[in-house]
């Protein structure tokens, strides 16, 4: 299944799975917090940051015809033509 830039919840349990995996090794929540309640609002924060930078490299980059290539090197061309359509 590919995933266009603009539906997070479309995303794969298994990718948000690992997502969560991923901020358990940096962030650490308070004991007695329920788990999933924890999950569910970082996934939505990350949710949240990634719209924000899609904005931003629609207003920098692709209304001024312009490629985020040299500061984004991960983006690749493929990605880049969907993001702009």
């Amino acid at each position: 299944m590919e995933v266009t830039w603009s539906d997070w919840r479309k995303v794969p349990k298994t990718k948000r799975d690992m997502l969560w995996a991923e901020l358990l090794k940096v962030f650490q929540y308070r004991v007695g917090i329920d788990e999933e309640k924890a999950k569910s609002y970082a996934l939505k924060q990350i949710g949240q940051a990634y719209r924000r930078w899609r904005t931003y490299l629609n207003n920098k980059y692709a209304e001024n015809n312009l490629t985020p290539f040299e500061e984004y090197g991960k983006i690749m061309q493929a990605q880049w033509d969907v993001f702009v359509r």
